[in-house]
């Protein structure tokens, strides 16, 4: 039977896209870059909508800081960046690896709930120039302001309730549920937070 009366269904929301709206701006230093797919810089997917103004974070002292980190294809950005969020960081910037010639941002087309932290990932170019050939002989402050729209869509769990006939047992539950990512949206290791 329906768990609420008479509805199977429990109404909830996922992403569908995003979009840029608004100003979005990357300053460093005295430098202004321009964001596009074919310009210096673009934020991440999963990023988060914010503005900052901070300097580098330097060793592991991410709190109020900006980390700027290698992209890693053998490890999950988004959890690499939510690793950045919980120790405090202000915002992530990801820059491809040196080795990498053809200096492409990551795709678009991924849907994802977002952090709360701006992420953007800027050229190897336009970092090695800002920040010094190893990234890290110059800490300039950086000024970042990401405005990301989601739209998102409502979707359903279906909720039952089988009642026991056993009058000992008949208060007691046993719940089966799909496990946390089940939408296919999270990544390592998935306990997909928000």
């Amino acid at each position: 039977k329906p768990f609420e009366a008479g509805n199977w269904f429990q109404p909830f929301q996922i992403p569908v896209t995003q979009k840029l709206e608004g100003t979005n701006t990357l300053v460093v230093g005295s430098e202004s870059l321009k964001m596009g797919r074919d310009q210096d810089y673009m934020p991440m997917p999963f990023s988060g909508s914010g503005s900052v103004s901070a300097s580098l974070a330097e060793s592991m002292s991410f709190n109020g800081k900006v980390v700027l980190l290698e992209v890693n294809p053998e490890k999950s950005d988004r959890s690499r960046a939510l690793f950045a969020q919980d120790r405090g960081a202000a915002a992530v910037i990801f820059v491809n690896p040196a080795k990498d010639s053809i200096d492409n941002f990551v795709s678009w087309s991924g849907r994802d709930f977002a952090l709360k932290i701006p992420v953007i990932q800027i050229r190897r170019t336009a970092a090695e120039k800002l920040f010094g050939k190893d990234l890290q002989s110059n800490n300039p402050e950086i000024k970042l302001e990401v405005n990301i729209v989601r739209v998102f869509a409502e979707t359903h769990n279906i909720i039952g309730v089988v009642p026991g006939k056993d009058m000992r047992l008949k208060d007691q539950f046993i719940i089966v549920g799909a496990h946390y990512d089940h939408l296919g949206f999270g990544g390592d290791g998935s306990g997909s937070r928000r």
